[in-house]
Protein backbone atom coordinates (compact mmCIF):
# COMPACT_ATOMS: atom_id res chain seq x y z
CA UNK A 1 0.00 0.00 0.00
CA UNK A 2 1.24 3.37 -0.75
CA UNK A 3 1.32 6.51 0.63
CA UNK A 4 -0.75 9.69 -0.67
CA UNK A 5 1.37 12.53 -1.05
CA UNK A 6 0.19 15.54 1.22
CA UNK A 7 -2.20 17.99 -0.20
CA UNK A 8 -0.10 21.02 1.68
CA UNK A 9 3.65 19.98 2.03
CA UNK A 10 5.80 21.53 4.37
CA UNK A 11 8.03 24.36 1.94
CA UNK A 12 11.29 23.15 0.95
CA UNK A 13 12.70 26.95 1.83
CA UNK A 14 11.34 26.71 5.40
CA UNK A 15 13.49 23.87 5.89
CA UNK A 16 16.47 25.32 4.55
CA UNK A 17 16.34 28.50 6.33
CA UNK A 18 16.25 27.33 9.52
CA UNK A 19 19.17 24.76 9.23
CA UNK A 20 21.30 27.59 7.60
CA UNK A 21 20.64 30.00 9.74
CA UNK A 22 22.86 28.53 12.74
CA UNK A 23 25.74 28.57 10.03
CA UNK A 24 24.89 32.01 7.85
CA UNK A 25 22.28 33.81 9.97
CA UNK A 26 21.87 36.58 7.25
CA UNK A 27 21.40 34.30 4.71
CA UNK A 28 18.88 32.10 6.97
CA UNK A 29 16.83 35.50 7.67
CA UNK A 30 16.65 36.31 3.89
CA UNK A 31 15.51 32.86 3.20
CA UNK A 32 12.51 32.83 6.07
CA UNK A 33 11.45 36.24 5.01
CA UNK A 34 11.13 34.39 1.41
CA UNK A 35 9.37 30.95 2.89
CA UNK A 36 7.14 33.22 4.93
CA UNK A 37 6.02 34.95 1.27
CA UNK A 38 5.85 31.83 0.13
CA UNK A 39 3.88 29.96 2.26
CA UNK A 40 1.18 33.21 2.54
CA UNK A 41 0.84 32.34 -0.96
CA UNK A 42 0.41 28.94 -1.65
CA UNK A 43 -0.77 28.06 2.00
CA UNK A 44 2.17 24.89 2.33
CA UNK A 45 3.04 24.17 6.08
CA UNK A 46 6.28 25.27 7.69
CA UNK A 47 4.70 28.78 8.85
CA UNK A 48 6.10 27.88 12.79
CA UNK A 49 10.22 27.09 10.80
CA UNK A 50 9.99 30.63 8.59
CA UNK A 51 9.08 32.16 12.20
CA UNK A 52 11.96 30.69 13.67
CA UNK A 53 14.43 31.04 10.94
CA UNK A 54 13.32 34.99 10.43
CA UNK A 55 13.23 35.79 14.50
CA UNK A 56 16.79 33.77 14.87
CA UNK A 57 18.55 35.64 11.67
CA UNK A 58 17.52 38.56 13.33
CA UNK A 59 19.25 37.63 16.71
CA UNK A 60 21.60 36.11 15.73
CA UNK A 61 22.63 38.96 12.94
CA UNK A 62 22.44 41.69 15.77
CA UNK A 63 24.07 39.58 17.67
CA UNK A 64 27.37 39.27 14.91
CA UNK A 65 27.12 42.76 14.37
CA UNK A 66 27.85 44.13 17.62
CA UNK A 67 30.40 41.63 18.32
CA UNK A 68 31.95 43.05 15.23
CA UNK A 69 31.30 46.64 16.50
CA UNK A 70 32.54 46.02 19.82
CA UNK A 71 36.07 44.19 18.19
CA UNK A 72 36.45 48.03 16.14
CA UNK A 73 36.00 50.05 18.83
CA UNK A 74 38.42 48.06 21.02
CA UNK A 75 41.18 47.11 17.77
CA UNK A 76 40.54 51.29 17.55
CA UNK A 77 40.87 52.08 21.14
CA UNK A 78 44.08 49.71 21.72
CA UNK A 79 45.86 51.01 18.39
CA UNK A 80 44.96 54.69 19.65
CA UNK A 81 46.98 53.30 22.66
CA UNK A 82 49.84 51.93 21.72
CA UNK A 83 50.63 54.18 18.70
CA UNK A 84 50.08 57.02 21.91
CA UNK A 85 53.90 55.33 23.42
CA UNK A 86 55.54 55.55 20.38
CA UNK A 87 54.92 59.50 19.45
Amino acid sequence: MSEQPSANPTNAVAMVAVVIVFFIPLAGLILGHIALSQISRSGEKGRNLALVATIAGWILSSVLFLVLLGTLAAGSILTGWVWSLFF
